[in-house]
């Protein structure tokens, strides 16, 4: 090996260490405690659900949304799917397969920024990931949740769009396929940045192609167009195949709820604002890194430091385009499309502005340090020289990865802490079911409120061969495979105080068991609950 493949060998040594560091703390949980089997409730039992669903072939749709239908696709389940069978069907191996496919995300962004940049420019973007995922959003690396979980794979997809953009072939183009599918499938909400951060290749490439009067294709792009139209057709086939066999399929709910003309749900000051108070999280973050500031972000300093911040960028384009400094030029880009993408999507939001569903935003940020440091590092090298600049950055990337690792503020644990009213009513259930030999009962959800409890134990008896169904209302949450088989069943039905004070005064309804207030109830076959308050 020549001593430029050592070096080349070292560096990525060097930088994947540095990448890792923001995923040690979880993978020290793993370590330390083993992947406990904690019944998962609310959100996290219906992933589960879709997951157990995938395992036997059956889960044609993404996770569910509040509105009634489902995300687009299924790719969430399927990706999941690996670790939640290798770890014993436990529901923390979501959390497993999130840290992995972060990791793997979070380790190819820091790889492609240096194939784009540079080593020395690699190093420092690998200490600014370290402050965005263990100060701007601590409860990022090893979240499943999947408002939460493509993030790092948006950001992952604007940087290999990049490469696309400058690169010569479409080598990129099936890892941009199959990021796009995969974050667009697990939150339709990504569907904007997704496609803007397809559409930026593509201009920058036609501009390129125009300008150098070339239009062949290398037999090379052939190739790799092909292998991306396969990954394309292989993603789809499920969601396609179910918006062919159901009437109506969920893609066809989909489209009918973001028709043209219900885009504009809030108020163009408010999405500003919103947009705004994201792209400030990364520079906060670092302040509160270097311990410059702790608290709360005031709201005028938000719009100061995100003026200042975008200001920054915008002159770095201008000045990166001028010097055609193609690299220079896509990354400060970025920033500035993607902030106003985000205000049209924000704009578009449906019910309240949750902050869950905006919290890609903070990629606006996140990047546009990255431009500015990059500007910085640029500037640098050409007054003091590659080698003093890469020396002076490393000193600078050591000590921010110190700082961000020392707590500057809280940190969300990666496992979750069991629900010990859910797991006793779940158990309590399923000892009454059996001991009274109950067979198929169908789950009502009487009070809603109560829905994170009951789904909770319907994945309980799922799990444990206690056949079980849904009523027709829920099945977008708990999965069509639990659709109610022909015949009369009894109901499971689940409660708050209210409906228990209702249900003890009507002798077809026997009580089961209560935990944490909420209380489940049987009516037997052919005889129906109470009607919902």
């Amino acid at each position: 090996m020549s001593n430029r493949a050592r070096l080349q060998a070292a560096g990525t040594v060097l930088l994947i260490a540095m990448t890792a560091a923001p995923f040690v703390p979880g993978a020290r949980e793993f370590l330390r405690r083993g992947v406990p089997d904690i019944l998962f409730t609310d959100d996290g039992a219906a992933l589960e659900l879709g997951t157990l669903h995938a395992a036997r072939g059956a889960q044609l749709v993404g996770p569910y949304s509040r509105f009634g239908w489902n995300h687009p696709g299924p790719a969430f389940f399927y990706l999941a799917l690996p670790f939640y069978l290798a770890l014993g069907r436990r529901g923390t191996a979501l959390n497993v397969f999130a840290l992995a496919a972060n990791f793997a995300a979070a380790v190819s962004l820091i790889l492609t920024l240096r194939r784009l940049c540079g080593t020395s420019f690699a190093v420092v973007a690998a200490a600014l990931f370290a402050v965005y995922a263990l100060v701007a959003l601590p409860f990022l690396v090893g979240n499943y949740w999947n408002p939460i979980l493509p993030v790092l794979p948006l950001a992952l997809l604007s940087l290999i769009g990049a490469r696309l953009a400058l690169g010569p072939d479409d080598r990129a183009l099936p890892i941009v396929v199959f990021l796009a599918s995969a974050i667009v499938q697990t939150h339709v909400g990504f569907a904007p940045q997704v496609i803007a951060m397809i559409a930026l290749p593509l201009v920058v490439r036609g501009c390129r192609l125009v300008e150098s009067a070339r239009s062949e294709l290398h037999p090379a792009s052939r190739r790799h167009r092909l292998i991306a139209l396969g990954i394309l057709i292989s993603m789809w086939a499920l969601p396609l195949y179910e918006a062919a066999t159901a009437n109506p399929g969920n893609l066809q709910r989909l489209v009918a709820f973001f028709a043209p003309g219900a885009l504009g749900q809030h108020s163009w000051n408010e999405a500003a604002t919103t947009v705004l108070d994201q792209s400030a999280v990364m520079p906060f973050a670092l302040a509160r890194t270097l311990r410059l500031f702790q608290g709360t972000s005031p709201h005028r300093a938000v719009w100061i430091v995100a003026g200042i911040q975008f200001t920054a960028v915008g002159a770095i384009l201008a000045v990166a385009g001028r010097r055609r400094h193609n690299v220079l030029t896509v990354l400060a880009t970025i920033p500035l499309v993607q902030t106003v993408v985000a205000g049209a999507a924000v704009r578009a939001i449906r019910g309240p502005i949750e902050p869950y569903l905006v919290i890609w935003v903070s990629l606006t940020g996140f990047f546009s340090v990255l431009a500015i440091a990059c500007w910085l590092m640029t500037a640098a090298q050409a007054r003091l020289g590659p080698p003093r600049t890469g020396t002076i950055g490393f000193i600078v990337a050591a000590g921010l990865l110190a700082l961000a690792s020392s707590r500057p503020v809280p940190r969300a644990r990666v496992i979750g802490y069991p629900d010990a009213g859910a797991e006793k009513l779940a158990r309590s259930v399923q000892s009454y079911l059996r001991s009274f030999q109950i067979d198929s009962p169908t789950v009502r959800i009487v009070s809603h409120d109560t829905w994170p409890i009951a789904i909770a134990v319907a994945l309980h008896l799922y799990k444990h061969g206690v056949p079980v169904s849904v009523e027709r209302a829920w099945l977008h949450m708990f999965g069509t495979p639990l659709a109610v088989t022909p015949g009369i069943h009894p109901e499971l039905l689940f409660g708050d105080r209210e409906f228990d004070a209702t249900a003890r005064t009507q002798g077809a309804l026997t009580f089961i068991a209560e935990a944490g207030g909420v209380y489940a109830y049987l009516a037997a076959s052919g005889q129906p609950g109470p009607l919902r308050p």
